[in-house]
């Protein structure tokens, strides 16, 4: 009996110690960052697609999103492919004008093209050639690299963060605001997320936002309450507000490079 506990005590040790190093080296991971081959085409993509979040995962597990090089002109742009897995809106296809070792360029709101779907099916095979012909003529495929046009950022292994330091309280007003003109009664919060999208590079920050209402009729909070998901690309201006104006909510996901344009012609992105 004592040979019994005693490799108990064994095997739950071994236990211990093996699960104390799995979560160390999944912490160890996600302060590294990304570990790829290519940081500078990691950068582009981080700081251009929608909704990017800068990792895959499978359960808890984070590692490196899949990033395939499918191109290089004469000038030595790079066209690839990027997806992170479990993000429906990362799918994508984007152009890197250059880099160094310090920095990559790009054309800022015309180097990337997303499509929504299934992401386990989506591939590069997913976008139709006239989609990349359109791409590559956006950025000057083949031609003279026109640095006036470039927008230059510093590589990064993790997903850059908005400047506007706004706070879960901006992101629950601008979603009150729409819900309540979408009828919604209930006075609990329905912000629960968000991801930082994209910089204009006038002060202006565009995000994902993901919430959650549980009292749609106003009638208070109960597993029978009447409840709604929220989906929203959400754009604010420098000054950390954002109208009604700067809310769009997603609910036709294969309509988003359409629901982007509008939302940031509607609110003077880039001007």
């Amino acid at each position: 009996m004592k040979a019994f506990w005693k490799g108990m005590a064994i095997t739950l040790a071994i236990s211990l110690v093996l699960g104390g190093f799995y979560i160390a080296l999944m912490i160890g991971i996600a302060k590294i960052g990304y570990r790829g081959e290519h940081p500078e085409l990691f950068t582009v993509a981080v700081n251009n697609v929608f909704a990017s979040c800068g990792t895959s995962s499978n359960g808890e597990a984070r590692f490196d999103p899949g990033i395939e090089v499918l191109e290089t002109d004469d000038y030595g742009r790079v066209l690839f492919f990027y997806l992170e897995t479990l993000n429906e809106y990362s799918p994508s296809l984007l152009i890197l004008q250059k880099s160094d070792e310090e920095t990559a360029s790009y054309y800022r709101d015309m180097c990337c093209i997303s499509i929504y779907g299934d992401t386990y099916e989506l591939s590069k095979d997913s976008f139709s050639e006239a989609e990349i012909e359109a791409l590559k003529a956006a950025n000057d495929w083949n031609q003279p690299i026109n640095d006036s046009k470039c927008v230059s950022t510093p590589i990064v292994k993790h997903k850059p963060e908005g400047s506007l330091e706004l706070k879960d309280a901006d992101f629950e007003a601008a979603i009150q605001t729409y819900a309540r003109q979408d009828g919604y009664l209930g006075d609990d919060h329905i912000y629960r997320f968000s991801y930082f999208s994209a910089a204009d590079g006038k002060g202006r920050e565009l995000y994902y936002v993901y919430g959650i209402g549980r009292d749609v009729k106003g009638e208070g909070v109960s597993p029978d309450a009447e409840s709604v998901t929220y989906e929203f690309a959400m754009l604010f201006q420098a000054d950390g507000t954002c109208t009604l104006e700067g809310v769009a909510e997603i609910t036709d996901p294969t309509c988003l490079r359409t629901i982007l344009e509008e939302l940031k012609q509607t609110n003077g992105w880039g001007t």
